[in-house]
Formats: structure tokens, sequence, C-alpha cells
């Protein structure tokens, strides 16, 4: 963040994050792509928390034995990966920083939540979907959820280690394939594309017009604005997926302890 605080003022066009005030009195506009932000979203990404758990799920109305099941939560956004040719990684700290403001506002980030059974396969089915799509709960009631971190006896009774291990490893490319492959998602996908390649056209024509009677700094300036329209419209078409959290939850109508007495 050291970098970010240094900014007091400025009255440049590149750098609008602060109003244009003395120093002794300055009043900073934070907002959507100020280095101050892009740090702390930075920081937040590097913390790990919570990014993966395992719940024990007693529920009064599933019938039946154990049952398991993986929950995948993928972050869909266009500053997930810079998704952009090394050899076209030739920007600046600030052109960076306007290159994925720009492109977030035409490619809005979404979750998407992805529930397999044990064999990697989608789980589809209308009796157990709703039961893992739960919100997690504490406090009783129709159902209690109880954290298996601290009782991995009763997840690995149910489940080889090293199978689970093995399952765990493979996950994740399986349900991004998935992902990926759904009719929903490369719809929303064509339709942000559709709609930001109008926009783009419509500035680039703009600053075609700009060229014709510009002196010729101001051209290659212009040139280089083009060159990042262009380049948004590539990259609006494939999205990074970051799989922001990844659990296992164990279906039953018994407790832990009765699991694993019996």
């Amino acid at each position: 963040f050291k970098d970010a605080l240094k900014i007091k003022y400025t009255n440049q066009r590149s750098n609008l994050n602060t109003l244009n005030r003395e120093p002794e009195d300055i009043v900073q506009l934070i907002r959507v792509g100020s280095p101050l932000l892009t740090n702390i979203h930075r920081e937040y990404r590097w913390d790990d928390r919570g990014t993966s758990f395992a719940t024990w799920r007693q529920d009064k109305s599933f019938s039946g034995p154990e049952w398991m099941g993986f929950k995948l939560c993928y972050l869909v956004s266009s500053d997930t990966v810079l998704q952009v040719p090394e050899e076209e990684q030739d920007f600046t700290t600030e052109e960076e920083t306007a290159f994925l403001s720009r492109l977030n506002s035409y490619l809005m980030a979404w979750t998407e939540v992805i529930y397999l059974d044990d064999q990697l396969n989608v789980v589809e089915d209308p009796t157990n979907l709703p039961l893992l799509s739960k919100p997690y709960n504490t406090s009783g009631g129709d159902y209690l959820d109880k954290n298996l971190g601290n009782k991995r006896e009763a997840l690995f009774k149910f489940i080889d280690k090293d199978l689970f291990k093995e399952r765990c490893y493979s996950i994740r490319e399986e349900s991004e394939r998935w992902l990926r492959e759904q009719p929903n998602f490369i719809n929303k996908i064509n339709n942000f594309s559709r709609n930001g390649k109008i926009d783009i056209s419509k500035r680039i024509k703009r600053l075609r017009q700009r060229q014709k009677n510009a002196s010729r700094k101001i051209k290659l300036e212009l040139e280089r604005e083009i060159y990042m329209n262009n380049l948004i419209i590539e990259v609006i078409e494939k999205p990074g997926i970051r799989l922001d959290s990844i659990g296992v939850i164990i279906l039953s109508s018994q407790g832990i302890q009765e699991f694993i007495e019996s």
C-alpha cells in the first residue's frame, strides 16, 4: 500500500483518483480503479481463509445411507486472470489499471456454484441438490451442520483417505470444464461480448475521426488507445475463472458420533 498512500492530489487526466486541491487540504476519491482499492483487492485475494471446508449435515428429511457431495464456488470475472498474451503485456501500471477498469465495465463479475458427487458427476438429483444448497446452519432445527475439521475420522471412515485426495486433485479440472461448456454460461459470455463490441466499435470510430487532424504525438497516443480497445474485444470473450472455495458435504440422517460408533 506504500505507493498508493503517497498519492496526494493531481490535475492530470491520467490520475483522477483525487480532487485537485492544495496539499494541506486533500480529499481522496476512493473508487474502483484507484491504486489503494487495487492493492486492497490483491491483499484480499492472497488470504486463503475459508477457501476449503468439510461439513457433516444431519438432515431430518434425508433417508438412506450417508451421501457425499462436493461444493465448488467459482468467481468469473475479467480480472481474475489478465488473459492477455505475454508478448502483448507491455502495459504501464496506469494502463493496466485503466484496462481492467474498462474491462470490468463490459464484463461484470459473477459467481457460479457447482455440486459434484463422489464420482465427479454433476449433481442434478432433485432430492439431494436442495439439501446440498441449504445455507450453513449450526443452530439446529430441520438440519444441523457440523465442521468436520476436528472430526476427520468420520470423513475417512466414509471415504478412503487416498481416494479422497485423488478426488480433490481432479475435481477442479472436471468442474471448470463442465462450467465452460454449459449453454447458460456460454450465452452469458456471448451477451457481454456482443454489447461490449457495439460500444467499443463506436469508441474506435470516434478515435479514428480524431486522428485525422491530430499532431503526430497525439496520433500515436490515439493509436495506443485504439489498440487497447481492440484488446478488450479479444479478452472479453475469455474471462478468467477462479475457484474461490471448495468443500465437501456429507448428508446423513444421524449425527457424527453416531456414525463413528456405528
